[in-house]
């Protein structure tokens, strides 16, 4: 499934100039976010944080799935596409199926739950 959202927050760091069209986005939750439970990060290469999936009705374009609608449909990174720059915002499209699900982690050890085998399979 594929689902297009608008990158917000952007004049906070570079604004729209280090987008293209046809660049990749990656997109990190942060679930540790105190503003937003539902935070997703936009990271480009090089620069890391450039911005946020919008998460307003304020904020997001058009038919664009806002965070909260796309957080459970990711695992906790997916890669979208740059589709359309605007002045203010960036629109990407996000393909679930292709979405790196990320197994949970144990803060002790540092490797996924479960056993050492399955967390040598990672």
């Amino acid at each position: 499934m594929k689902y297009y959202v608008t990158l917000t927050g952007l004049n906070y760091r570079y604004g729209t100039m280090p987008f293209a069209v046809g660049q990749k986005v990656r997109l990190v939750k942060e679930p540790e976010n105190q503003a937003d439970r539902e935070a997703i990060r936009a990271e480009l290469p090089g620069l890391g944080k450039v911005g946020y999936v919008a998460n307003s009705t304020h904020t997001v374009k058009g038919d664009c799935y806002s965070a909260g609608r796309l957080y459970d449909k990711i695992g906790n990174t997916a890669v979208a596409k740059v589709k359309y720059i605007l002045c203010d915002a960036v629109i990407c499209k996000v393909k679930a199926d292709t979405a790196a699900a990320v197994p949970p982690m144990n803060p002790d050890t540092g490797l996924p739950y479960g056993s050492e085998e399955d967390a040598i399979a990672f």
